[in-house]
């Protein structure tokens, strides 16, 4: 779907960090098979999103965020507003609020930064989420 030059993952929970240094272990292994060549580079960082600069450079960015409370999801959207047009944001369960005009003071579409192009209902390991695919128009 996309040449990637690198995929990176940022943790903060220790257990789901740790559970992400042996899916990289995985993948490593199978990117150094034949059938695999040409595949991105994959880290993984135990920090804080919002300390760790993902924006700048970002074209695609997924937050497993179901769990995430308002105000996480305001910072998310802060950082997120200094990711370059055209950039996409995956969300779960919740929408970034500068794409969900319902949840911002946002009402008007020209202040609008994020527009949401689908949200789909879709099984997961713990159950169904909605996936929220938004690209950046401003």
């Amino acid at each position: 779907m996309h040449d990637f030059d690198r995929c990176i993952g940022v943790e903060l929970l220790e257990s789901l960090y740790n559970k992400s240094v042996e899916l990289k272990s995985v993948y490593d292994t199978a990117a150094r098979s034949e059938e695999l060549t040409g595949t991105p580079k994959f880290e993984v960082f135990h920090d804080d999103l919002l300390q760790y600069d993902w924006w700048t450079d970002a074209d695609i960015v997924l937050a497993n965020s179901t769990c995430f409370e308002y105000t996480l999801m305001l910072k998310i959207a802060e950082k997120a507003s200094l990711m370059k047009k055209g950039s996409w944001m995956i969300t779960l369960t919740k929408k970034l609020p500068t794409a969900d005009p319902l949840h911002t003071k946002m009402l008007e579409e020209e202040k609008r930064e994020w527009y949401c192009e689908l949200s789909v209902k879709m099984i997961m390991s713990w159950g169904y989420a909605t996936v929220n695919l938004q690209r950046k128009i401003r």
